[in-house]
């Protein structure tokens, strides 16, 4: 069992109770889930009328372990009453207590109300965690990162014993996702931005009417005024790409139009005079 990682450890459970959902940051979400083992002992219950005896409970005890789950970004998430679940055949997973979804009805979901795809904000996948009154359903691009660890105490308040799970704040790999999710928005919108540049240009004069010493000057130009923009628009816009290079277009519009009004360089505006106005 020691050679187990923690989220093998986790789908090897027989039973598990959800026992805190919440997001210690925002957009990120996590859950802690405890092991509930099948007892010893046996008792007798009575439902509507009809005496069942020689039960044996299902809870939660001090032998039982605990695990944290968290997904630093997420696209969609859902909490079911393991009641109203149904059985689909269609759906395809892997996994039993911590399940890997390639094809369900949640994926549909996500698809149909929001525009995630594999573009932005990348390739994601529906996770699933099966707990004994409820389902945890994540569409997240990245595997949870899983814990184990052994509950202390049981009872009282809902999640005592968690104290040794402690959320890490402004993780490098939270950090560095996010910088590379800027950083791809940044290039997206700067190429939109030098793209409108370029068409401008091309439609104000043929590009065979260039001479290479002022057309590279222009493109390195327009290139730097591009990064500019893209910068500045993934900044402001994060989740509507279009909406974002249309800022990025128009930021470009009154960048060039700044520096065509300061003269600088003044041989490229000798050149590019009839382009601009």
């Amino acid at each position: 069992m020691n050679d187990m990682t923690s989220a093998q450890q986790l789908d090897t459970c027989e039973h598990l109770i959800l026992a805190e959902i919440g997001e210690p940051e925002e957009n990120a979400l996590r859950i802690v889930v405890d092991e509930a083992l099948v007892l010893d002992r046996t008792e007798s219950i009575e439902i509507n009328g009809v005496s069942l005896s020689g039960i044996r409970p299902i809870e939660v005890t001090t032998d039982s372990r605990r695990f944290e789950l968290i997904w630093e970004t997420y696209v969609s998430y859902a909490v079911r009453d393991e009641s109203y679940c149904r059985w689909d055949d269609t759906e395809e997973w892997q996994g039993e207590q911590l399940r890997i979804y390639s094809k369900s009805t949640f994926l549909d979901f996500v698809a149909a109300g929001t525009f995630a795809d594999d573009e932005y904000p990348g390739p994601f996948k529906h996770y699933a965690v099966h707990c004994g009154n409820h389902i945890v359903d994540v569409a997240s691009e990245s595997a949870p990162i899983v814990r184990c660890t052994t509950r202390q105490h049981v009872g009282g308040s809902l999640g005592e014993g968690s104290q040794q799970l402690v959320w890490p704040a402004a993780g490098a790999g939270r950090t560095r996702k996010a910088l590379m999710d800027y950083l791809k928005r940044s290039a997206l919108a700067a190429f939109g931005a030098f793209l409108i540049l370029v068409l401008y240009t091309l439609a104000a004069q043929p590009l065979s009417m260039w001479e290479s010493s002022s057309l590279l000057l222009l493109l390195l130009v327009g290139a730097a005024c591009a990064v500019v923009a893209g910068v500045i628009a993934a900044a402001l816009v994060r989740k509507h790409p279009v909406a974002m290079v249309l800022l990025a277009q128009v930021l470009i519009i009154l960048i060039v139009g700044f520096i065509w009004q300061q003269q600088i360089p003044q041989s490229c505006n000798d050149v590019a005079a009839g382009h601009f106005r």
